[in-house]
């Protein structure tokens, strides 16, 4: 990668900062379907600050940003390029706990590059969460749509019987009602309007999860179920789909993290689909209960109670399709509204900048380690030859080793005499 070839200068550190907008955020997120675009269908991209900071600095990044840089078009290559840059790259969080800025620092040995590799890099994260934004758009479209198709039918087949049963029987108005029983009577069907709305999605996701050909489809999310656990489980079970689809850019099915994921996700879809089909079964009973209330009141107020209960049936079933059509309609609405919505879930604060001189090697640190073995070296080897040394030096060490008696000292001149000469030369030896 030449963007990485060392230079003699040394390594130089940029640093920028980043603040992640809080809307994309779940701890700030607001339930209301109209503030910016968050409730939509499947777009309900939230995440923690932490998993920002993990995708960031992910492998899938750093690939995108050296196929950007266009340092090589081999793979194995980008990979490796894509983990040396990995290694420079440093993400970090300000506070955990109430801020939402991140610092990022790249080292690089020539600052126009480390520039701009922190700039790729921002700009890759901002570009892969729009790109899975379009994404989840494209699926809600399309669930939308299927829906629309079926409902239309559903309510052209519903209007018919409508129409023929009233020609039929002469029956042109339902309104003989007091007023205690026709408060009643709507607040049951407000009811079971709610309830049959409810119960219909839980149905689709059921579905959705008993397709062997769907499994790894992405499930709708704030749907109206009102089950804290199942839509908890259902924005886990996304989050871990779009991970899997990530990772499998660049790997195979078969690698461990990818059969890991596949089993995490399996697991977690029976979960989902245990607990749905549990709130479908309490659903069925509030229903059925609230049919058995409705039916009373229906019979006191129509006066012709087996023509009227089942116009009021077809009529309730009408009711419901139309409400859920104009649902769809107006998620429909909202759906294509977001589509054209561009924000980037980030914002530069601080563009990439840094000293001009080198952060690594330390020069001052280098002198002064060079310094201290310089001095330590010399000691120790004096030391160690100190140490080691066992022959006798002066007359010191034969009197503290030896109980010997001490004649004298033979001053040694530094050339080699053999034991004869110096005898004669004292006048102790004889001559030949």
């Amino acid at each position: 990668c030449i963007i990485l070839q060392e230079c003699d200068s040394g390594a130089y550190t940029r640093y920028a900062a980043i603040i992640v907008r809080e809307e994309n955020l779940g701890q700030n997120a607001t339930k209301s379907n109209s503030n910016e675009f968050n409730d939509i269908g499947f777009v309900n991209q939230k995440e923690k600050i932490s998993n920002v900071v993990r995708h960031l600095g992910s492998l899938d990044v750093m690939m995108e940003v050296v196929r950007r840089l266009k340092l090589t078009d081999k793979e194995n290559e980008i990979i490796y390029c894509a983990y040396e840059i990995q290694s420079r790259f440093l993400a970090e969080i300000e506070d955990p706990l109430t801020s939402t800025i991140i610092d990022l620092t790249y080292k690089d040995y020539s600052t126009t590059e480390a520039e701009r590799v922190l700039s790729l890099i921002i700009q890759v994260y901002n570009d892969k969460w729009l790109e899975d934004k379009r994404q989840m758009i494209k699926n809600t479209s399309l669930f939308i749509d299927s829906r629309l198709r079926l409902l239309e039918h559903e309510l052209d087949i519903v209007d018919d019987s409508i129409s023929t049963f009233k020609s039929q029987f002469g029956i042109t108005n339902l309104d003989r009602v007091s007023d205690v029983y026709l408060q009643q009577q709507s607040a049951a069907d407000a009811q079971i309007l709610s309830l049959s709305n409810e119960k219909a999605m839980a149905q689709y996701i059921r579905d959705l999860l008993n397709d062997k050909s769907a499994k790894h489809q992405l499930l709708i999310v704030n749907s109206g179920i009102k089950n804290n656990v199942i839509e908890s489980q259902i924005t886990l079970y996304n989050s871990l789909v779009l991970q899997m689809e990530n990772h499998l850019e660049y790997t195979s099915d078969q690698n461990p993290l990818i059969i890991s994921q596949e089993k995490e996700l399996t697991s977690l879809r029976k979960n989902i689909l245990a607990d749905v089909n549990d709130h479908i079964q309490s659903l069925d009973i509030q229903l059925n209960s609230l049919h058995g209330f409705h039916g009373e009141a229906t019979s006191k107020i129509i006066s012709n109670p087996g023509h009227a209960k089942y116009l009021t049936s077809v009529e309730r079933d009408q009711k419901v399709k139309e409400s859920l059509y104009l649902y769809l309609l107006q998620k429909k609405e909202e759906n294509e509204i977001s589509a054209t919505y561009k924000a980037a879930p980030t914002q530069v604060i601080d563009i990439p900048n840094g000293s001009d001189k080198p952060t690594t090697p330390n020069r001052p640190k280098v002198l002064i380690a060079a310094l201290m073995f310089g001095l330590l070296l010399p000691t120790t080897i004096l030391f160690l030859r100190a140490s080691t040394d066992n022959s006798v030096r002066d007359r010191y060490d034969v009197e503290r080793n030896c109980d010997l008696p001490f004649l004298g000292e033979i001053p040694y001149s530094g050339r080699e005499h053999s034991l004869e000469s110096l005898l004669m030369r004292f006048g102790i030896g004889r001559k030949a």
